[in-house]
């Protein structure tokens, strides 16, 4: 399975090197210079998210559109809407008639798991062979991270059927990722969990997860100070999370 990893711009350079392909952040873009100029100067596989984790709700395809011309990522993230599949559907065809549909990689959502099966075949059904699948699917953020991961990974097993590609936003538990290696269709997975988790001194393995309430990246992004002080256990967590996705 390849690694994305997302981080505050302060640790780029440290953390990016030690990831498979570039995960990058739409509202960052637009709003950081420092990060949107690293990414468009990266010659890296590109995929640009829609931010919808990070601000609860996805950049507009304009400022979607806007973050693309400035980092010319390979894969757009459209928007998608948590719990909501016929918006995301609709929102999936106006990004088709914006972007094309091999520059896309879909995401699937629905507030239960059968909304998400018919999402997923929607997806399917407009020829795409890829999708990604949410975290926190038919969850909220207050779930635990032990239900997040049961209904992700039945999600995941019942899309290995129809989609050759599936790409996990975000991580909930490490024993759910031990459970795909019987799915080699599941390929990669962004997050910055083994980053957040260094950097307050917790180590995977060892030390308990946190909750997914707020997301990884905004608590990164209050942690101004002593971060490059942290990196010991910042490398430990990724060297960890490396022998579960690639054994």
């Amino acid at each position: 399975m390849k690694l994305a990893l997302e981080c505050p711009v302060e640790l780029l350079k440290d953390m990016q090197p030690l990831a498979d392909f570039d995960w990058i952040l739409a509202h960052l873009v637009l709003s950081d210079g420092k990060y949107a100029a690293y990414y468009a100067n990266s010659t890296r596989f590109k995929v640009l998210d829609n931010s919808a984790n990070e601000l609860l709700q996805p950049c507009s395809l304009s400022d979607i559109k806007k973050a693309v011309g400035i980092v010319k990522p390979d894969l757009i993230v459209p928007p998608d809407y948590l719990g909501d599949s016929s918006l995301t559907e609709r929102s999936l065809e106006e990004a088709i008639g914006m972007f094309g549909e091999e520059k896309l990689l879909p995401c699937v959502q629905g507030s239960e798991l059968k909304y998400v099966l018919e999402c997923a075949e929607y997806i399917r059904k407009l020829g795409f062979d890829r999708v990604a699948v949410p975290y926190d699917i038919t969850c909220s953020r207050g779930s635990l991270l032990e239900e997040m991961a049961r209904r992700r990974q039945v999600a995941a097993g019942l899309l290995t059927d129809g989609f050759k590609d599936i790409h996990l936003l975000g991580m909930t538990t490490l024993k759910e990722l031990e459970s795909y290696k019987s799915m080699p269709q599941v390929v990669s997975i962004d997050t910055g969990s083994p980053i957040l988790h260094g950097l307050l001194g917790l180590k995977f393995g060892l030390d308990g997860l946190l909750p997914k309430a707020t997301s990884t990246m905004s608590r990164m992004g209050l942690l101004k100070k002593g971060i490059t002080e942290a990196l010991g256990s910042v490398f430990y967590n990724i060297s960890y999370l490396r022998r579960i996705i690639n054994e």
